[in-house]
């Protein structure tokens, strides 16, 4: 898979999701609070959408961009965001923040930091690599 179809990809869902956080908290209300977690809870989950909206903007402008010099950084840096979403939703699923929709958020930005890794790390077209 080329990295633009990723790029674009984790864009759209990245902005997308981003902007249900800040105007659809409402998604966490499946929690059973007693007192202010849910309330730190939502706060947590409205601080990631500025996070998931400027890198989807970025994701979206690398699409083209292949062989720009930045790629490379990019791509390390959403390997790092897709690994860290994956592992922080993951835990949640512990928690009273658990979600049906925790494991499969989880699965999705695991394989994107997969997808991520790959595009950064595989070799070059045309290096001879034994």
């Amino acid at each position: 898979m080329r990295s633009r179809y990723l790029f674009a990809s984790f864009g759209l869902f990245a902005v997308a999701y981003g902007v249900w956080l800040i105007i659809g908290p409402q998604g966490l209300s499946h929690i059973r609070s007693t007192g202010d977690e849910f309330e730190f809870l939502k706060h947590i989950n409205q601080s990631r959408a500025p996070t998931l909206i400027g890198l989807g903007v970025i994701s979206w402008l690398f699409r083209n961009l292949e062989t720009s010099t930045a790629t490379p950084n990019v791509l390390l840096a959403l390997i790092v965001v897709n690994v860290l979403m994956s592992i922080s939703i993951a835990m949640s699923q512990y928690t009273l923040a658990a979600s049906p929709a925790g494991w499969p958020l989880a699965s999705i930005h695991a394989a994107w930091g997969l997808g991520f890794a790959y595009q950064r790390f595989r070799p070059q077209s045309g290096s001879n690599h034994a």
